[in-house]
């Protein structure tokens, strides 16, 4: 947890909460991450029982909708990547190809985890969660691109579709004018033969 201290510390959408502070928060989340339990309730049960710390169910759960928890959250996973980013520029496995050196170098992939029990049934039946991600193949730095919008009747959305929506700087993920970025994206996404 401790690269995330330092990180939290930078970010404008922290503020002081005396009940669950920001810092026991993103703990709280990482932990939920990892943890392989099913549910929510499992999880909080599970770490009452650890003695780490106490946390009301209702509380917490009242916390996953806050929006300024939400910027939190992505600013400090943001400041996580470019850290990342910074760190690991002596891994580049593309550098000695020095035709690449003028491009940033990228992933993209979906990813969709299982419906949770609250999410909302489509035509009787509830859809999987759906992530898209983006890896700098110099850097190794994982990024959360978007989740995917299932709004309406649309039960998934195809890669395509959420590439359109993201804005250009999210796509260059910041690249300066001139840099020149260059996306993998998994085949699956165009490989319509095999849908």
């Amino acid at each position: 947890m401790q690269p995330l201290t330092g990180l939290l510390q930078k970010c404008n959408h922290k503020r002081k909460c005396n009940t669950l502070t920001d810092q026991r928060w993103i703990e709280t989340g990482l932990l939920r991450i990892l943890s392989q339990e099913p549910s929510g309730r499992a999880f909080l049960q599970k770490l009452f029982d650890s003695g780490k710390f106490v946390l009301k169910r209702s509380h917490f759960f009242e916390t996953l909708k806050s929006e300024r928890r939400l910027k939190l959250c992505r600013g400090v996973s943001l400041s996580l990547y470019e850290k990342t980013r910074t760190n690991n520029r002596l891994s580049d496995p593309f550098d000695r190809f020095s035709v690449l050196d003028e491009y940033d170098i990228y992933a993209g992939d979906g990813h969709y985890h299982a419906a949770a029990a609250h999410d909302v049934k489509k035509g009787g039946k509830k859809y999987p969660t759906q992530h898209f991600y983006s890896v700098d193949l110099r850097t190794h730095a994982l990024r959360h691109l978007t989740l995917a919008d299932t709004s309406g009747i649309r039960k998934r959305e195809h890669d395509t579709r959420a590439l359109k929506r993201l804005d250009i700087q999210t796509l260059r993920q910041s690249a300066p004018k001139g840099r020149k970025v260059v996306y993998v994206w998994d085949k699956a996404g165009i490989d319509f033969f095999q849908w």
